[in-house]
């Protein structure tokens, strides 16, 4: 599983995640920038072009939920908090859409 990775910009790290660091912080994104991937009948993949962030949800076989497997860590960054709560809602509705999480 791969995702095309975003270009390197002037001043940008990238976290052990790929996420972007740009001035030693996560970039905030907007929920209307957010992209929402699906791999293999089973992964979603939320990022954010303007910050690099990405998390990967999975659903949990035949259960109505979905873990997250990738892309977070312990940071409490408000602007990677804030990106990991607009994620889960975009993935959220996404798999309601798929009929995975039919409960």
């Amino acid at each position: 599983m791969s995702l095309v990775e975003i270009g390197p910009r002037a001043g940008e790290n990238r976290t052990k995640f790929g996420h972007s660091v740009v001035g030693g912080r996560a970039e905030e994104c907007g929920p209307d920038r957010l992209g929402v991937h699906i791999i293999d009948d089973r992964d979603l993949v939320v990022s954010c072009p303007d910050s690099g962030l990405s998390i990967t949800f999975r659903k949990d076989g035949f259960a109505p939920m979905l873990v997250g497997i990738d892309g977070i860590d312990r940071s409490s960054e408000p602007s990677k908090v804030k990106f990991w709560a607009q994620a889960w809602k975009a993935a959220y509705r996404k798999a309601r859409a798929l009929g995975w999480l039919r409960s």
